[in-house]
């Protein structure tokens, strides 16, 4: 209960819900011409809702995003870790994949655009050329980001695990993996967000699967102002609720960690 009290109060969330009175407030009394009054977009969502199937787009939405973050999280923290391998006798095995590591980091600069047709052809349908798109657009920022944190790793850490007498794998283990667990979360849910903002436009490779995407398309097709807001508040909910959730899971896994 202090925990919640002490929330409660705190000048941040004040000053938030301040400022989303207000700007609910100017929605709501001072419309304009080009931003539609808050009940029509309230009176779009509920047709939504009720004719379009809102809720059962979102939750194919949530599944492409959620399984192919899942297969981007992997290929990024296995990356990222074995650049930090000691030595397999004379094989130094994060030499290894360092330029392996790099190259993959380098796919940031290239845009979905045109390899989007690549992927269409080398995948066996459109759900998986859907799901390697996703992983496309998200695993680059994952690899050069974890292996940042990784490689700055401050040396008096891995010094003390030495003087603790750790062999150079339970070392990288404890200080490199465990040791970083709550910037690694940090980030994981900095990309997730980044892969949701792509969510519209890798949905529009198939329209027979559906999503929040198409839904969205269908509506700017047609310049139906209304629906399209209705759906961009909808969106920007769920994403103030998974911001909130993730900030939450921090405070609970993560109660050493600086800044929480």
């Amino acid at each position: 209960m202090k925990f919640i009290g002490k929330l409660s109060l705190s000048p941040l969330v004040t000053m938030s819900l301040t400022q989303f009175v207000i700007g609910m407030a100017l929605w709501i009394y001072c419309p304009s011409a080009q931003v539609p009054a808050f009940g029509k977009c309230w009176e779009a969502f509920k047709y939504l809702w009720m004719h379009e199937g809102v809720f059962s787009q979102f939750s194919k939405s949530v599944q492409l995003v959620a399984f192919s973050f899942a297969i981007s999280l992997t290929i990024g923290l296995v990356i990222a870790y074995a650049t930090a391998l000691p030595k397999v006798g004379k094989v130094d095995v994060g030499l290894i994949f360092r330029p392996i590591a790099a190259v993959i980091a380098c796919l940031r600069m290239i845009s979905p655009i045109g390899v989007g047709f690549l992927i269409q052809v080398w995948t066996p349908n459109m759900d998986w050329a859907k799901v390697t798109l996703m992983c496309f657009s998200v695993t680059p920022w994952l690899v050069k980001s974890f292996c940042d944190i990784i490689h700055t790793t401050p040396v008096d850490m891995m010094d003390y695990a030495a003087t603790l007498r750790y062999n150079d794998w339970r070392a990288v283990w404890e200080v490199k993996f465990l040791g970083n667990m709550d910037q690694l979360y940090v980030i994981t849910v900095q990309v997730f967000f980044m892969g949701w903002m792509m969510l519209t436009m890798i949905e529009k490779l198939s329209r027979s699967a559906g999503g929040l995407g198409i839904l969205l398309a269908d509506q700017e097709k047609f310049l139906i102002l209304p629906r399209i807001f209705a759906i961009q508040a909808f969106l920007f909910i769920l994403g103030i609720t998974f911001d909130r959730l993730a900030w939450v899971g921090r405070k609970v896994f993560f109660k050493w960690a600086e800044g929480v």
